[in-house]
């Protein structure tokens, strides 16, 4: 299988935390390349966390979801993030300048 297709969110019943599901929410990728495989998945491992009605990680929230696309965003926002950095410092630094510069120009008139 290549990229995942589907993608199982868990979300234990309240606010809490679990050993067994993180603090109450968990995301597992399935290997499942159709929506019949993605349920069957699903449902072991329902079965493997025991998160059943009355258990103390008992879930409110248990969906299957269908990946259509993923998008790596992470590097253009590091670099949007340095670029606004780097161009607040050289307008800091630009300020700092004509600040001196205007008080040189006013001490030697």
């Amino acid at each position: 299988m290549g990229e995942t297709k589907y993608i199982l969110f868990m979300k234990q019943k309240g606010y809490g935390c679990d050993y067994t599901i993180g603090c109450g929410i968990q995301l597992i990728f399935l290997d499942a390349d159709n929506l019949k495989d993605a349920k069957e998945e699903a449902k072991q491992t329902l079965e493997d966390y025991g998160a059943w009605r009355g258990e103390d990680n008992e879930l409110n929230k248990f969906l299957v979801m269908e990946v259509l696309g993923t998008y790596d965003f992470l590097q253009e926002f590091y670099d949007e993030k340095e670029r606004e950095d780097r161009e607040y410092e050289e307008a800091e630094e630009r300020e700092k300048e004509l600040a001196e510069l205007r008080r040189l120009q006013e001490k030697y008139k």
